[in-house]
C-alpha cells in the first residue's frame, strides 16, 4: 500500500493513537479494522474498561474526520 500511495500527502495513525487526529480533518479517510474489531462494532460489547470505552467512543471523531470520502476496509 505505501508504494501505491507515495507522493501523497498522507499520514499513517494507528487507532491506539486516535487522540492525534482530535480537531484535525482529512480530504478521505482511508479506515483499515481487523474482522473481530468490525464484529465487536457491530455486536457490541460488555463490560468494557475506561480505556476501551475510550477508544471505541472515539470512533465518532475519526469517522467525521474526512471531507470527501470515508472507506472502510475490513481484513
Amino acid at each position: 500500500m505505501s508504494s501505491v500511495a507515495s507522493g501523497l500527502n498522507r499520514t499513517e495513525i494507528p487507532h491506539c493513537k486516535y487522540r492525534e487526529i482530535r480537531g484535525v480533518e482529512f480530504q478521505e479517510l482511508f479506515l483499515f479494522l481487523t474482522s473481530d474489531f468490525w464484529n465487536d462494532l457491530n455486536s457490541g460489547k460488555v463490560g468494557v474498561g475506561s480505556e476501551e470505552w475510550e477508544k471505541l467512543a472515539c470512533l465518532h471523531t475519526i469517522l467525521s474526520r474526512p471531507k470527501d470520502s470515508l472507506a472502510l476496509y475490513v481484513t
